[in-house]
């Protein structure tokens, strides 16, 4: 595969991710707060900010997206091994870190309206260590990039 079809697929990726997370925002998260004051009427008037925050925390995989798209047209333009990638790979990383907080902060505030118990706690271990994952990645990527555009630099100097 060439570079221009790799920077077409992973592109086809990010959009179908950027969809992915605006239906489940629009959606299964609104559903999941309806069916909740449903069996807790009491928990109606936190209906709303349950739903924002969540939705707020997608926030973050936004802005991941948008970087990876630009670190994607930066792949089919060759120009993948840059310096201005790699600090989109570190942003990328620290908005996981980011989300992982607000994973953690959601948590404790649900926890103290007496909202979800373990299936909660689960959900949110799974998704601080998903966060977690994409931190790791994103972090290593961006040194192998850095590292990449340094020995780059260096081949197109002593040429």
């Amino acid at each position: 595969m060439n570079r221009k079809l790799i920077s077409i697929l992973l592109k086809l990726v990010v959009i179908f991710a950027f969809a992915g997370f605006i239906l489940v925002g629009i959606g299964p998260v609104r559903w999941f707060a309806a069916s909740i004051i449903r069996t807790e009427p009491q928990l109606a008037d936190k209906e709303l900010f349950a739903v924002l925050y969540v939705n707020a925390g997608f926030i973050p995989v936004y802005i991941s997206l948008v970087l990876a798209w630009l670190v994607f047209d930066a792949i089919g333009s060759d120009r993948g091994f840059s310096y201005v990638n790699a600090k989109r790979l570190d942003i990328a990383a620290i908005m996981a870190i980011v989300d992982i907080v607000m994973v953690i902060i959601a948590n404790m505030i649900f926890n103290s309206w007496n909202i979800g118990g373990p299936p909660t706690i689960m959900c949110t271990m799974g998704l601080t260590f998903l966060g977690l994952a994409a931190a790791i990645v994103c972090f290593s990527l961006a040194r192998l990039v850095s590292e990449a555009a340094r020995l780059k630099q260096e081949v197109d100097l002593t040429i």
